[in-house]
């Protein structure tokens, strides 16, 4: 098994990107320090970190991510699941001429991704650079509220047919870790998920098919839509 890691990166206009991508120690590890503790744990050989959606100062995301963990990596024995990583030595950064490579206890390539524009470039783009070194088991790391819709997008895209099974290895291998940060003003328990229907003793109704219209909507007419859906469930749920 030779395992690589995406990181899926947070916008850089998102509220609160330090806490999203680093966190709070001791207890609370964003993005970026649960990547190294499953960089630690599972020995792995490749760590991704896309993507090129946003940018700050000029630095694209998957690059600013990085930057991050290179600037902060001393910082990562305040948390306390990394402390006994950290005691063994920490963590160290080698740049050579093809990029750069994380060494602990054993050591990871690092590859940082600066053109994918959404999430399903990114983990294509994730899945590319894990076959082409060999990685067959591949785990995501995203936010806590945001990495349900990570691994149902890693799910369409990697088991997709035009794709001919190409990416079906990271698919049967796929793991996930949430890091224990969520979006600003949002919680573990913030996401809502309609599942289709698979209950005998339930209602067969697609009601999922339903929701995904709501997508549809105008940014603008959001807030209208909101109040017209809070008295149209009134009406049915009474």
């Amino acid at each position: 098994m030779k395992v690589g890691i995406l990181v899926h990166g947070p916008h850089l206009q998102a509220k609160e990107w330090e806490n999203l991508a680093w966190g709070t120690p001791p207890l609370m590890m964003g993005r970026i320090p649960k990547a190294i503790q499953m960089f630690f744990k599972l020995d792995a050989k490749v760590i991704f970190f896309g993507t090129g959606a946003s940018e700050r100062d000029g630095v694209k995301e998957g690059q600013y991510m990085f930057d991050t963990l290179f600037q902060k990596k001393k910082q990562l024995g305040e948390f306390d699941a990394l402390k006994q990583f950290q005691a063994l030595g920490g963590l160290d950064v080698s740049f050579t001429p093809n990029g750069a490579v994380l060494y602990a206890k054993t050591q990871a390539e690092v590859v940082i991704d600066v053109r994918s524009q959404n999430t399903k470039e990114e983990l294509l783009a994730a899945g590319d650079a894990f076959l082409a070194r060999g990685v067959t088991d591949a785990v995501l790391v995203s936010s806590a509220n945001h990495m349900a819709r990570c691994l149902e997008v890693a799910q369409q895209v990697y088991n997709d047919p035009q794709y001919e099974g190409k990416y079906k290895t990271l698919a049967q291998g796929l793991m996930v870790t949430p890091a224990d940060t969520c979006y600003a003003g949002a919680t573990y328990g913030s996401n809502v998920i309609f599942e289709a229907p698979h209950r005998g003793d339930r209602s067969s109704y697609p009601l999922h098919e339903k929701v995904r219209q709501i997508f549809k909507v105008k940014l603008e007419n959001l807030p209208e839509f909101g109040e017209d859906l809070t008295q149209l469930v009134g009406r049915y749920a009474a």
